[in-house]
């Protein structure tokens, strides 16, 4: 929680200027959409802001703007925008396969989200410094905690019930090539503080054997 904190100055920055420069003007209330789902500027705020710490972790010169070092042989900022860009695509795309295969997420699986969106908001700092750059609780449940359980359900299902399902004989022939199960007991090799003799560890070793 103390990252959001830290980083809502520059993030804010980041968020702004490059989610400007990706909208068609100032006032969109949502960066990308499809037939199953609207993505909003606050859910892209908060990739940028998650990609903008990416690169700070990635860069060498602390002193200089991340915005105007290379990236993976790419302009600082065009990196982030970039991967916010990508995590947008990405969570489309899994609200795509969620359509597409009829999952939905278990009652369970929502509370659990609930729960864990409301820990973090109350968290000391977290709801200011997200509401500085943009960002809402519900984008904050969009962007991280539907994606992660939609995204974990797309993937049981595909290789499970789905086109990568892998065959159950598949599964018990790597097991069984790959793990062992073993029983072991133990024994002391010491008799009132004293190792025992050759003779006593020779009848261990046929008891055990």
């Amino acid at each position: 929680m103390k990252l959001w904190k830290k980083l809502t100055a520059a993030a804010t920055t980041c968020a702004l200027a490059v989610s400007l420069a990706a909208c068609s003007g100032t006032t969109a209330s949502w960066i990308a959409k499809n037939d199953n789902m609207t993505v909003s500027t606050g859910v892209y705020h908060y990739y940028l802001a998650n990609a903008y710490y990416q690169a700070s972790m990635k860069v060498s010169d602390y002193s200089t703007s991340v915005f105007d070092q290379e990236i993976d042989g790419v302009n600082g900022e065009e990196w982030i925008k970039a991967q916010g860009i990508q995590s947008v695509k990405n969570l489309l795309l899994v609200e795509d396969m969620m359509n597409e295969y009829k999952l939905k997420l278990s009652d369970e699986d929502k509370l659990a989200i609930l729960d864990q969106v409301k820990t973090q908001w109350n968290a000391q700092g977290v709801q200011e410094s997200m509401e500085e750059m943009g960002i809402s609780q519900d984008d904050v449940k969009t962007a991280v905690y539907d994606f992660s359980a939609k995204n974990t359900t797309v993937f049981e299902y595909l290789y499970t019930k789905g086109e990568k399902a892998i065959p159950q004989e598949e599964l018990d022939a790597y097991f069984q090539e790959n793990y062992t199960g073993f029983r072991y007991v133990l024994q002391s090799t010491y008799k009132n503080y004293q190792s025992l003799s050759e003779e006593e560890m020779a009848a261990l070793r046929t008891q055990f054997n």
